[in-house]
């Protein structure tokens, strides 16, 4: 897996958003990933048999060549895989309702912070892409009632999935996210809201961060019932920017990084982004992760490193990373 950041500005303004602090760092010159860098990543996905293309931003469909960037992917025979706040401009969606629904797959962060005026435009964007279309949510709140999302997949005929990401923090900034203190309580927002998601015969998709001892036995057997797809993931995200640069992630952006060369392979990048991370891995986001059961099993990653680096402030990360 990699992320090709082929955008560097954004129509939305999410206070949890963790590539903001990244994409405020970026120079005015490099708001757009050129074409030659675009083909350069897709000489990477190549080398790695990996036959996805994943676009994201910023807002990947303000890029002037996003339609290009789209058929440029489906003639190299790659699924496409967009992340995008619902704002997508007429060019840029007549080429996503080229794509066969089956080999498209776009992902709307369905609480990203629009202005009212947006509104319309995003309903008809979710009307248009149908099943193309898979809601995201960004908990920042341990009150997260599911309701008008569940009848939004069913009346715009999205896929029945609901990707669910934590609002995370980025190392060292402020940005909106939420204390691992919370996670108990949006656990348990999870498991009721869940029963709803079930019944609509709907899956939530749990991304990055989550820890399992958040849940109780309990609750994580409701969830398996209701076919909440559980698992604890922290590893290389590959976040390839504009500049030739990969990050580990956004939210380490300024720590952990390798250089695009002309035989890279995401395995040796990946192998050398968790190098570069694993004098931090030792913790977890609670102190009591370090004597964990879950952990010890591998059911559990600790939760997000830069949590976990946050636990730590104000040591300076980049005086012991290797």
């Amino acid at each position: 897996m990699a992320n090709l950041i082929i955008s560097n500005v954004c129509s939305a303004n999410c206070e949890f958003c963790f590539a903001s602090s990244f994409l405020k760092k970026q120079d005015d010159h490099e708001k757009f990933m050129c074409l030659d860098t675009f083909m350069e990543y897709i000489g990477l996905l190549d080398r790695s048999a990996i036959d996805e293309v994943r676009l994201l931003g910023g807002e990947p469909t303000l890029h002037p060549l996003f339609a290009d960037f789209v058929r440029i992917g489906q003639a190299a025979g790659k699924r496409i895989t967009v992340f995008s706040n619902g704002l997508i401009n007429e060019p840029a969606l007549e080429a996503l309702m080229d794509c066969p629904p089956d080999r498209c797959a776009v992902i709307i962060n369905m609480n990203a912070r629009i202005k009212k005026s947006q509104r319309e435009r995003k309903a008809y964007v979710l009307h248009q892409l149908g099943e193309r279309s898979i809601a995201g949510i960004t908990v920042d709140s341990p009150v997260f009632p599911l309701d008008p999302l569940i009848q939004s997949i069913l009346r715009n005929r999205m896929r029945k999935v609901i990707r669910m990401g934590l609002a995370l923090p980025v190392y060292g900034t402020r940005n909106h996210n939420l204390h691992p203190k919370q996670y108990p309580a949006v656990a348990k927002a999870i498991v009721s809201e869940s029963y709803k998601t079930a019944a609509a015969g709907i899956r939530i998709e749990p991304d990055c961060g989550f820890v399992r001892c958040m849940f109780s036995d309990e609750e994580f057997k409701a969830l398996n019932r209701n076919g909440f797809c559980f698992g604890s993931y922290c590893s290389p995200i590959m976040d390839c920017c504009s500049n030739g640069e990969i990050l580990h992630c956004f939210a380490l952006s300024d720590l952990f990084s390798v250089r695009l060369e002309a035989d890279s392979e995401t395995d040796s990048i990946r192998k050398e982004l968790t190098r570069q991370a694993s004098v931090w891995r030792f913790g977890g986001i609670y102190p009591e992760c370090e004597d964990c059961f879950f952990r010890r099993n591998e059911e559990c990653c600790g939760g997000c490193l830069a949590a976990v680096m946050n636990r730590f402030l104000p040591v300076k990360a980049m005086s012991v990373c290797l």
